[in-house]
């Protein structure tokens, strides 16, 4: 692994390339730091405050194609934007505050701990999604073939999950604006909250469901849940709400 400190900050990350295995952690130093593997270009074009991770091609790629690990420190005063493509990418972000997140890979895992974000968007053929004690404080929209979806501990002003083939569950959940759409999958969600205030929408027309719909004029918050080939239950905690 190279071991390189940005000498300047850094207002976004981009990641292409495939299989890549892509690690960004807060640090607690002034400086971003940059560990990586010979078969990935990690680089900050002049002019740009954008840090470049892609993959080699031609020779280099041939010999040293199978070692795509990248690690990215981000110290606390800036918060990049983060943005995944690329096959079979893997990121993990732990702790820190961001901008914008953007997984855009055809397939891979998008893992989340102890992070705040602007916005957190998953549009992948195949992936794997799980966010745990995280905030985001604009909108987290997840629209994927197949694989699950994980939120637990969450804060978000708006969610929309809709996956064709896989299961959505949440735990804690904060948020007075969800969706979840599952076509062959399950439905599991604990919502921080008093139920009095929310209107609860959900149908499931091939499995079950534990509770009917509630529409309550004048509510602030809704929780709406639509399974095809699936069952779904949806409870309500009580706890403070932000």
């Amino acid at each position: 692994m190279t071991t390189s400190k940005l000498k300047s900050d850094i207002a976004a990350i981009e990641c292409d390339a495939d299989g890549c295995v892509l690690e960004i952690e807060h640090t607690d130093d002034s400086f971003a730091e940059v560990q990586y593997a010979r078969g990935v270009n990690v680089y900050v074009k002049k002019g740009e405050a954008k840090l470049y991770i892609k993959q080699k091609k031609g020779l280099f790629a041939k010999i040293f194609g199978g070692e795509s690990a990248v690690k990215v420190m981000v110290p606390g005063h800036i918060v990049p934007a983060i943005k995944i493509a690329g096959l079979r990418t893997d990121c993990t972000i732990d702790g820190g505050i961001y901008g914008d997140v953007e997984f855009l890979a055809e397939s891979g895992s998008l893992k989340a701990e102890n992070a705040a974000m602007e916005s957190c968007t998953v549009n992948a053929a195949n992936c794997t999604t799980h966010l745990n004690k995280c905030t985001v404080k604009g909108s987290f929209i997840s629209n994927t073939e197949g694989g699950d979806i994980t939120l637990e501990y969450i804060f978000a002003t708006h969610i929309a999950c809709r996956a064709k083939s896989g299961n959505i569950g949440a735990v804690q959940l904060n948020c007075k604006d969800s969706t979840f759409e599952a076509a062959e999958g399950n439905i599991s969600a604990t919502i921080l909250g008093d139920e009095s205030r929310f209107d609860v929408l959900v149908n499931s027309k091939e499995g079950t469901c534990n509770r009917e719909s509630v529409n309550i004029e004048d509510n602030d918050s809704t929780f709406k849940a639509y399974a095809v080939k699936g069952n779904i239950l949806v409870d309500f905690t009580d706890g403070k709400e932000n």
